[in-house]
C-alpha cells in the first residue's frame, strides 16, 4: 500500500523548502512506497520550485488576505470557498495517510478542508510552524492539528502538549565544514530569500559606499531576487567592487561554503541553513514580516551570541558598513560565531517530524 503525503502551504521559498526536505525524509523512509503530493497556491514560487525537485504540485487560486488592501482582500474572500472546494477534491482524490501544513496563505483551505474530511477518512494531520512566535494561518490552524512540529523554543509556549520541538527542516545538502579565519578575500554573501528583498539591497550598495578603501580585499555574490535584478545589477556597475549578481541561486550549499560573511535576511530556514553548515551571518530582519517574526527568530541568534542584527532604516548603512569592517579586522568574533551555531544545528528535525507522521 502506497504512503502518500500531502504538503500543503509555500509561497516562500522557505516554506517550500522545508516541506522538501520532509518530502526528501519520507522517501528515504518508505522507499518504493512513498509518494508526495505537493499543494499550493497559483503564483507562487512552489510552481518553480516543486517540479524541478521532481515532485508533484496541485494548485489553489487562493491569494494573501492579511495587510493587503480592502479591494484585495475582497477578491481573495470571493475565491476562498473554490480554494476549499477544490482542496475537497485533492483529499479525496489523492487519499493520504498524513497532511502536512508547512506555512503560508496556501495551507489554510486544505487543512481546514482535511481537519473536516477526517470524519469519513482517517490520517494524520499536522502543521509546521518556523518562526519564534506563530503566524496567522498556523494560529488559527493550531487547534484542528493532532501534531505541531516548532523550530524554536520559544513556540512551546503558544500552543500547548500538542507541540514538538524539532528545530526547522532542512534539505541534507546542507553540513558543516570547518570554518577557518578569512584569507586573502573576504567573500561577502548576500542574499534577501526566494523573492529577494529591496530593503535588504538597498541597505547593503549604501554600506558598500564607506567600504571604497577595502574594494580590492572583498569579493561579493549577491542574490538579488527577480524583480530588483536590473537595478542593483546597474548599481554595481558604477562600482568598482569585484561582484556577482544573480537573480536567483539555486546552488546555495555552495555560496554558504565560500562565504566569510553571509548578510540576509532571518527567515526561520536561513538561519537553520547557517547553523547547518556553520556561516557567521548579519541578520536585517524584514521589517514587514507578520507579527515582526522575522526580528524575533533574529534575536534569538543574537541573544546566543551566534550572529548580529542590524535593522533596515537612515543610517543603518554606515552602521553595516562599520561592523563588516570590524569583522574584517577581528576574524576571531567569526569563528566564535561559527562555534555559537551548533546548538542550533538540528539535522534530524526532517526526520522527527517524518517519525511522528507515519
Amino acid at each position: 500500500m502506497k504512503k502518500k503525503l500531502i504538503i500543503a502551504g509555500g509561497g516562500t521559498g522557505g516554506h517550500v523548502n522545508a516541506g522538501l526536505a520532509v518530502a526528501e525524509e519520507w522517501k528515504k523512509k518508505f522507499g518504493e512506497d512513498a509518494e508526495i503530493l505537493f499543494v499550493g497556491a497559483v503564483g507562487g514560487i512552489e510552481e518553480t520550485l516543486v517540479p524541478k525537485a521532481n515532485y508533484r504540485l496541485e494548485t489553489l487560486k487562493i491569494k494573501k488576505i492579511k495587510g493587503k488592501s480592502i479591494i484585495s482582500q475582497f477578491y481573495s474572500l470571493i475565491f476562498l470557498p473554490f480554494a476549499f472546494l477544490r482542496a475537497l477534491y485533492i483529499l479525496k482524490k489523492e487519499a493520504p495517510c498524513a497532511v502536512l501544513g508547512v506555512g503560508g496563505y496556501a495551507s489554510g483551505p486544505l487543512l481546514v478542508t482535511a481537519f473536516y474530511y477526517r470524519i469519513f477518512r482517517s490520517f494524520h494531520l499536522a502543521l509546521l510552524e518556523q518562526n519564534a512566535v506563530m503566524g496567522l494561518t498556523n494560529r488559527l490552524l493550531s487547534q484542528k492539528v493532532e501534531k505541531i512540529f516548532t523550530t524554536f523554543d520559544l513556540s512551546k509556549e503558544l500552543v500547548g502538549k500538542k507541540t514538538i520541538i524539532t528545530g526547522n527542516p532542512i534539505r541534507t545538502q546542507f553540513v558543516r565544514t570547518e570554518y577557518k579565519k578569512p584569507s586573502g578575500k573576504f567573500n561577502l554573501f548576500i542574499f534577501g530569500g526566494s523573492l529577494g528583498a529591496k530593503g535588504l539591497n538597498i541597505l547593503f550598495l549604501e554600506a558598500l559606499n564607506s567600504l571604497e578603501d577595502l574594494k580590492n580585499q572583498i569579493q561579493i555574490v549577491h542574490q538579488t531576487g527577480k524583480i530588483d535584478f536590473e537595478r542593483i545589477n546597474t548599481a554595481y556597475q558604477e562600482k568598482t567592487f569585484q561582484v556577482r549578481v544573480e537573480p536567483f541561486i539555486y546552488d546555495m550549499k555552495s555560496e554558504y561554503e565560500n562565504a566569510s560573511l553571509v548578510i540576509c535576511r532571518s527567515g526561520s530556514s536561513s538561519l537553520f541553513e547557517l547553523a547547518a553548515v556553520g556561516r557567521p551571518a548579519v541578520l536585517v530582519p524584514l521589517p514587514s514580516s507578520a507579527d515582526d517574526h522575522q526580528y524575533l527568530n533574529a534575536k534569538v541568534y543574537e541573544n546566543a551570541q551566534a550572529s548580529w542584527v542590524i535593522k533596515e532604516g537612515e543610517g543603518q548603512g554606515e552602521k553595516l558598513a562599520n561592523l563588516i569592517r570590524e569583522l574584517m579586522s577581528n576574524p576571531q568574533k567569526l569563528v566564535e560565531a561559527s562555534e555559537r551555531l551548533r546548538p542550533f544545528d538540528r539535522k534530524d528535525a526532517a526526520k522527527q517530524i517524518v517519525l511522528n507522521l507515519s
